[in-house]
């Protein structure tokens, strides 16, 4: 498996998830209400989305086929 790489830094990017929780009574956290993954480099932090780094991955293959 090929490792995806920071389009600001060079870095590695790792999956990563954040859930978004209901406020139950008392204001307690209830359940999860959405799981959102995203991409996140390991060096300068920014944050990706699946489409941003598979259309990163998209621009570089075209650029090393030309």
């Amino acid at each position: 498996m090929s490792k995806r790489q920071c389009a600001e830094c060079g870095g590695e990017l790792i999956l990563t998830m954040r859930s978004a929780q209901q406020i139950g009574p008392g204001n307690r956290p209830g359940l999860v209400k959405a799981a959102c993954t995203y991409w996140r480099c390991t060096t300068c932090g920014h944050a990706f989305t699946a489409e941003q780094v598979r259309q990163g991955e998209r621009n570089r293959r075209k650029a090393i086929g030309h």
